[in-house]
Order: C-alpha cells, then structure tokens, then sequence
C-alpha cells in the first residue's frame, strides 16, 4: 500500500526516499541509488538552462546586456552568487556548488560549458551509476549513516570538526554534498507503523520547475493509494493557500487519476510560534485574556493557543481546498461543454455544405441562472488534516530533555502523530481488506464457472455406461 508525500514547496533536491517494513532480522538497511553519468548531464544541462535564464534577465534589468543576447551569455560566479536562493537560477547555482565545491567553482572557465562541469571528477562524482548499501542496528546509527545521502551536511561536518583545525582544501573536501547526485534511497526497518503493510514514498516537491521532475511525481500520483500534502505551518496559515500549496497541475493530475478520495493534508511545525504573535493573529485581544484569568485563574497556555492555531488552520484548508476542488470540477465540465458545441457545429456545417457563408463559433460557457453544477457524491468526503510536532512528540516520550525545547503541547495526543500513525494503519488495512474482497470475488467468479460445466455432467455415464467422477469431468473441462 503506497503512500505517496509532496513538499509543498519548490524542491531543492530530486531524490526520494521510500520506507518500507521488514522483521527478517530486526535490522535497518537503506539501498542508495546513484544518478547515471548521463542522468547527471541532463541535469547539468537543465541546471545551466536556468542559471544562463536568470543571469540573462538580471543583467537586462541593470543594463549588461540588451534583449535578443541570451545566447551570448557567459556565466559569471560573482553575478551566480547575487541570484536570490529560491529562484530556480539561484538554485540551479547552488546545486553546483554543494557537488564540485565554492574552490573550484571559481576557477576560470568552469562554466564555460555543460562538458567542462561534467568531465570534472572529485569523490563524489565518483558515485555517479553505482549503488550503495547501507546497514545499522539501530536507528541513531542508521540515522547517522544515510544523512549525507539524504540532507546538507555542512552542519554535522561542522559538529564533528568540533576545534579541530584543518586546511582549506580540507575543508573544502568536507563541504561537499553526495544528495544531489542521489537518485533515490530505499529504506526498510521493523517501524511499526508501516507493520499493516504501508510504503511510505517522500517524492520531489510538487511545485517544481524542472519538467522532468514534474514527470517523475505525476508517476508516483499514478501510482499511489494515498497522496499526502506536507506544508510548514507558517506556510499553511501566512504564505500560500491550499489550492496554491498543490499548484494547478497538481490538482487537474489527481481529478484526473480520481486521487482526492485518497488525500490527506499533513501540516508540520505546530508546536512553532510566539505567543504574543500568535495571539494578534488569533485576534485575542486584551478583554479576552482579562476573561480567561478571571475563568480560570492563568493566562493562555502554549497548548490552548497552539491547538487554537490548529483549529484555525484546519478549517483554512478544507475550505479553499473545496474552492480548488469545484474550480477544476467546473473547468472540466465547460471543457466538455465546448467540445460538445463543437462537435454539434461541425455536424450542422456538414448538412449544410451550400452555405459559403458561417456565422462565428461562440465556444464562451452561456450563462444560465437556473442550472448549478453539483460536484459528484464522490467528492464529498471528509479531507483528513494532521497538525503534528515531531519535535513534542519526541519530547513527551522522553527523547528530548526539558531544556532542549519550548515546552508546548501537555499530552502526546495533542502533537496529533499518534493519530497520524492510526490513519496510516486504517487506511492501509482497509486497502488491503479491499484488495483481499477483490481478488476473493474474482476466485469466486472461476469456481462458479466451472461449477456451471460441471454440474450437468456429474451425473452422466461414458460410452461403455460407466458412471463419470467429477475428477474427470474437472480434467475434461480444464483440457477444453
């Protein structure tokens, strides 16, 4: 059963990670995939796309270069560097640079081709093609050992070098990332919340540029029985609506595989925030915290304001996601409604071969009052939203000390992880119930057959008058 979670974000980083359950041996085991040499060049290539796009446009706006230039643009670091970091130039440049390094990025001429970048070989190209398996007995350990695979790890190599002193080319060694050239990584461990059979699969953000990654995600929409919508908080509430935090295509692609009945938003970080911000937000104002010391005796807790938060957010997203919904239901239908008009004008052209003269086609949408389009009973189900903390969770098991965080939640339900695991579990079985009836009634369907040749026969004779046994009519039938 596949569980299929998209960043709600521009991605920065194409790899995905699928977690699996296994018992064979109590053991966790993660299997890398590496990027092919020419997966890596294609790469490359749509990276220099972008770089060369976003220096082009940065030097029209100050004068470097006038319009129809872009051909003759030659990548400059220094320019690279002023790229906002979330544009898909400043990505592309930053990309680079975590895999070859800040030193040799600069030497002259590294940009001057895709060739030149791709023939440059350290010992993290070196694991173009190749896979890499990884083992550990636990989960700190194997937490440790995929990280750099998985994540920057410019802060780790910080950590570990503690004061130790070392070179600068050393030090640029160590800055090097192995996650951009990693295609994918698959993981197996006896977690017991994939133990009913669930596949979880963090695939590449949803909004991303890059075309051939937004190839590889409406395969895992294909593919999945669930699709999950991950989005910070902050994004959730100040940033992007639901509808924007899927993006359009995103929403036509799981109209058109009939994903929404398998959709679930999961809303982070929601232990994350300043009361006093959060109040303004929340329009608590004076009056409302005078109330709640003299009902209760105590101001606001970080619990009630964070689960107000929760509440809030909750009922944001189901609306506009019901927005987003109805615009593409409505889309299509006028899609359709159009292709019918001219389909029937065609026809009507057809019967009138004598007339030279056509009036003009109206594919607009006619307005009419009377008639209101009711989304399908399909769709009128209820969206599943979790607002978790990792990070309390943690806590309220004992993981962290009560110096290592902000004390928030007060129960561990409140961090909503325990019933993001029970969703996991219940959706996954149900599936797998479904599949089970499927499959049973297809059986079913073949033994009724067959019960319907051989009924008649049972009772006959041979040629010789000899009684026939339902062995050999079932070896008659079968031959037949």
């Amino acid at each position: 059963f596949n569980f299929q979670y998209f960043e709600s974000m521009e991605s920065k980083r194409t790899i995905s990670h699928i977690q699996d359950f296994d018992t064979t041996d109590a053991k966790y085991v993660a299997k890398i995939t590496f990027l092919t040499a020419e997966e890596w060049r294609q790469e490359i290539t749509t990276l220099f796309s972008d770089m060369v796009a976003a220096q082009y446009e940065s030097d029209l706006n100050t004068g470097g270069v006038t319009s129809g230039d872009k051909a003759n643009v030659a990548l400059s670091v220094r320019k690279l560097k002023r790229l906002e970091k979330d544009s898909p130039g400043g990505v592309a440049f930053q990309k680079i640079q975590l895999v070859y390094g800040r030193k040799t990025i600069k030497q002259k001429g590294f940009f001057s081709s895709v060739d030149k970048v791709v023939n440059y070989k350290n010992r993290v190209t070196h694991c173009l093609g190749i896979e890499k398996e990884l083992t550990a007995d636990d989960p700190e350990t194997f937490r440790a050992r995929i990280q750099r695979f998985a994540e920057s790890s410019a802060k780790n190599d910080a950590q570990e070098d503690g004061n130790n002193r070392t070179s600068t080319s050393a030090r640029e060694e160590d800055a090097l990332e192995y996650w951009p050239l990693v295609k994918k990584i698959a993981m197996w461990g006896p977690w017991k919340v994939l133990s009913t059979g669930a596949v979880l699969v963090d695939a590449p953000g949803i909004r991303d540029d890059n075309s051939a990654r937004d190839t590889v995600v409406q395969q895992y929409i294909k593919d999945s029985d669930c699709v999950w919508i991950v989005a910070d908080i902050k994004r959730a509430v100040d940033a992007k609506t639901a509808k924007d935090l899927m993006g359009e295509s995103m929403r036509r692609q799981l109209l058109m595989d009939n994903k929404y009945t398998g959709m679930a938003f999961v809303v982070t970080h929601s232990d994350s925030f300043i009361a006093k911000e959060l109040m303004k937000n929340l329009n608590i104002t004076e009056k409302d915290e005078l109330k709640q010391l003299e009902d209760k005796g105590r101001p606001f807790t970080r619990d009630e304001l964070a689960k107000g938060r929760n509440k809030y957010v909750k009922e944001r997203i189901k609306r506009e996601w019901r927005e987003g919904l109805n615009e593409m239901y409505y889309l299509a239908k006028e899609i359709e409604r159009n292709s019918s008009r001219r389909n029937n004008n065609n026809n009507n052209n057809n019967n009138n071969n004598n007339n030279l003269v056509n009036n003009s086609i109206d594919y607009s949408m006619e307005e009419d009052e009377d008639e209101i389009l009711e989304l399908p009973e399909i769709f009128n189900i209820n969206l599943p939203i979790f607002t978790v903390s990792s990070v309390e969770y943690q806590r309220l098991l004992g993981n962290f000390s009560k110096e290592q965080v902000i004390e928030t939640f007060e129960t561990i339900e409140g961090t909503e992880v325990p019933a993001l695991q029970e969703y996991i579990s219940f959706v996954s079985l149900r599936r797998r119930f479904e599949f089970v009836v499927s499959h049973a009634k297809s059986h079913f369907y073949i033994l009724d057959t067959l019960r319907h040749f051989i009924e008649p026969q049972i009772q006959s004779t041979d040629e010789n008058g000899k009684a026939v046994g339902i062995t050999d009519v079932i070896k008659t039938v079968l031959k037949e």
